[in-house]
């Protein structure tokens, strides 16, 4: 069933870039200096808004109230979820929201991984007790005093969001374990519906070879470190084994139980991404050891020309998570 939804998302998103006369990036880039660019992408983002409305209709005829929609870093995932909320809230559902990163145990009882260091991308971060036990009481109908994780101080706070849902109310989880079995183990399976977010196409590079899925993964997240954690890009380098690490172990092996995929990339991305990535890359130095790795990455996005005008992306595109100018 997996192969099958994911063929089926793949041959679609094929479809709409022949429609639109996109295959390398050099039609990108011949596009914009057409004056394309607004329209293609409007088309793009109305593609996306249309999956969500497909997803969002699966899950009510599903009548499932546990929806879980997990991905790998840089995935999107958070603006996923909240689009799905607001198609959901279209289908009448009044969605809630909650975030995994919101259980974390406090970060003095988090436990080391195999480099003696804090793991934060293991299931063993999570106080999956108290996770477990805030679910099945808003299954129940019940009131819950909802934690949000103070991420300064380390720990949970509570008092701020109580939350109760009534019957046939859906509860949307985001994280990048939300498909981990052993975070939803004691909830009821029949409520489940799983949703799998990733960058899963792009444009091919100018000699016919595929742009590799986890670069644009890699370019949204040096982007969003140094915007949002002030990271410059060296420590986003450095962290990268380890997050890729964590997914092959916690996230890509339970892809295959989703119930639907979304294909959170966009055939233009990497034009919008270039403008705020490509600073980052030629500020490294020949000395540094990551310097092949951005002379690697500079190299991919020189194909492509910058997008001029940002003003076309929406406000709740996928794409606003990374370069900023969202309102999700």
């Amino acid at each position: 069933m997996h192969d099958i939804i994911l063929e089926n998302g793949l041959e679609v998103e094929r479809q709409w870039r022949e429609y639109l006369g996109l295959d390398k990036l050099a039609d990108l880039n011949e596009q914009q200096k057409k004056g394309y660019m607004s329209e293609i992408i409007q088309i793009c983002e109305a593609m996306h808004d249309r999956r969500m409305v497909q997803i969002a209709y699966g899950i009510h005829r599903s009548k499932k109230r546990l929806v879980l929609l997990a991905g790998p870093s840089s995935s999107g995932k958070t603006t996923c979820a909240k689009k799905l909320c607001i198609q959901l809230h279209a289908e009448g559902l009044k969605p809630v929201y909650i975030g995994i990163d919101d259980y974390y145990k406090d970060r003095d009882e988090i436990p080391a991984g195999p480099d003696g260091l804090q793991d934060f991308e293991s299931i063993t971060a999570i106080d999956t007790e108290l996770f477990n036990k805030q679910m099945a009481q808003l299954l129940d109908g019940k009131t819950v005093d909802v934690p949000r994780f103070d991420f300064l101080l380390g720990h949970k706070v509570f008092g701020e969001r109580h939350v109760k849902v009534s019957a046939g109310q859906p509860i949307v989880i985001e994280g990048i374990l939300a498909l981990k079995p052993e975070l939803t183990a004691h909830l009821p399976e029949s409520e489940k519906f799983r949703i799998y977010a990733c960058p899963l196409s792009t444009l091919k590079q100018n000699d016919g070879s595929h742009t590799k899925r986890g670069d644009i993964r890699k370019l949204r997240r040096m982007v969003r470190d140094h915007a949002k954690r002030g990271w410059g890009l060296e420590q986003t380098f450095e962290m990268w084994p380890k997050v890729r690490d964590g997914e092959d172990v916690n996230i890509f092996p339970y892809s295959k139980d989703a119930d639907e995929i979304f294909n959170s990339s966009q055939p233009y991305e990497l034009a919008a991404l270039k403008k705020h990535a490509m600073p980052l890359l030629l500020d490294i130095k020949p000395e540094s050891r990551f310097y092949k790795e951005a002379l690697r990455l500079k190299k991919l996005l020189d194909q492509v020309d910058e997008l001029k005008d940002e003003s076309y992306i929406e406000a709740d595109s996928v794409i606003r998570e990374f370069i900023g100018g969202g309102d999700l």
